[in-house]
């Protein structure tokens, strides 16, 4: 389900986790949530309660609103970052800004994370998953195969799908050990600055994301 076209950010229609999560809920009997939207000083910006699909979908609205950004191409380079603690405490949170900027990259491009990861890669179940593979392909060769399910797997296979996607993943985490990036696929930054330094010389369109968790970009 997670390479499915539809499951992306800012869509509900036709979205199967959106789909999934309704049946869900009307299954449970539930006639009532109440959902927060934040702002970027990280302040209640909305709240949205009631019907759990018409506030829902209320909600969703207001955070297209403030959250999106629209460019008219792919971009060769996204630079972003994982929002600073406690978002980027484990690597596990990386998947977020990772999609964001895969959802706005030309197939091949670069993408470069700063992330702190003080607390390490996650849970001992994802921690598992990304050490037990030595690349996208050993990964997706191993869990495609829907008896070979295990915790947090969707989580790994987004991360993977990124690395599958870009030509270049560079990361730069002082919670992390160079060998758990290299297995992930992805390169292990030193210096950041020179390593910026180096990606602006040599990509023409590049796109910087602060706040990389919290901005959607799109494609028109």
């Amino acid at each position: 389900m997670i390479d499915h076209p539809k499951l992306t950010n800012c869509l509900l229609e036709g979205n199967p986790f959106h789909e999934y999560g309704i049946r869900v809920t009307e299954l449970a009997g539930a006639d009532f949530i109440l959902n927060v939207v934040i702002n970027k000083e990280r302040k209640v910006a909305g709240v949205f309660a009631g019907h759990y699909n018409h506030a829902h979908v209320a909600g969703c609205e207001r955070v297209y609103e403030n959250s999106t950004v629209t460019l008219d191409r792919p971009v060769d380079l996204v630079i972003t970052s994982g929002g600073g603690y406690p978002l980027d405490a484990t690597f596990y949170q990386m998947s977020k800004p990772l999609i964001g900027a895969k959802d706005i990259l030309r197939k091949g491009g670069s993408i470069l994370l700063a992330c702190e990861c003080r607390e390490g890669l996650g849970n001992p179940e994802f921690c598992g998953i990304l050490r037990s593979v030595c690349s996208p392909q050993e990964f997706f060769e191993g869990y495609c195969d829907p008896e070979n399910f295990v915790i947090d797997q969707w989580c790994a296979q987004n991360v993977y799908q990124v690395m599958e996607y870009a030509g270049k993943v560079y990361v730069y985490s002082p919670g992390l050990s160079q060998q758990d990036l290299e297995k992930m696929g992805a390169i292990n930054v030193e210096n950041i600055q020179e390593t910026v330094n180096e990606l602006l010389s040599s990509h023409e369109n590049v796109v910087v994301i602060p706040d990389g968790p919290y901005v959607v970009g799109m494609i028109k």
